[in-house]
């Protein structure tokens, strides 16, 4: 008897495993194959992200670190020559800051409005801010960015600066944001969050416009975000 149980026992478990390919080999192949082309998904700030996407924004994040700190190793450099041993060369960090005044933090509610038409690119940054109890509304447009911002109070309006506008494509959308917005909230903080060619092809024109930053680096935007007390 004992022998009888253990050979159908030994025939069982090829049963199952054959069972189970049948009812989860679909499913199963489907996540091999998306871990070959790096697809897995995962949901970042409210945003769902490929591993791709994720990778690219810690290696932004990475890279712009290593920048910030290039940057305070020079400056230490200027102020004592023989505090540090640094490179000579001016590290590559094009972003304008305009400081904020008047404002006072603790009345800064804890809510954001992020006016973006690829709200996955700033899913790191959107996870930091509601880890942190913060609230961050997405719009996708100028005109929903607008709407919202009516609808209730925010401690900052991030945004890009370009992005595509009922359909065409409008490379100034942040600067023109930040002149609507200042017309009915002037002490807003206005943070634009862009690429390193907008960033400086627009930095003059969003400063005098109002904006408290513009920057391509997500070190400088976290700092500031931490300075109003977002983060």
């Amino acid at each position: 008897m004992a022998e009888t149980i253990t050979s159908f026992a030994a025939l069982l478990w090829p049963l199952l495993v054959v069972a189970a390919l049948l009812v989860f080999g679909k499913p199963l192949m489907a996540v091999v194959r998306s871990a070959e082309h790096r697809e897995w998904t995962l949901e970042v700030g409210g945003q769902k992200l490929n591993m791709m996407q994720l990778s690219d924004q810690q290696n932004r994040s990475i890279a712009d670190l290593q920048t910030q700190i290039s940057a305070l190793h020079q400056r230490i450099a200027e102020l004592d020559p023989g505090a540090v041993d640094v490179q000579t060369s001016e590290p590559d960090v094009i972003w304008g800051q305009q400081v904020a005044r008047g404002r006072d933090v603790d009345s800064i509610p804890p809510a954001v409005l992020w006016v973006d038409d690829h709200p996955s690119n700033n899913a790191l940054i959107a996870e930091q801010l509601q880890r942190n109890g913060v609230r961050v509304d997405v719009a996708l447009s100028t005109a929903e960015g607008l709407a919202k911002l009516g609808t209730r109070r925010y401690g900052a309006v991030l945004s890009d600066m370009g992005r595509a506008e009922d359909g065409a494509p409008v490379s100034d959308a942040g600067v023109r944001l930040l002149k609507a917005v200042r017309e009915t909230h002037p002490a807003i903080p206005y943070l634009i969050y862009c690429g390193p060619q907008a960033a400086t092809t627009y930095r003059e024109a969003a400063t005098a416009a109002g904006a408290d930053v513009i920057t391509a680096s997500p070190g400088v935007l976290t700092d500031r975000l931490h300075s109003l007390g977002l983060l």
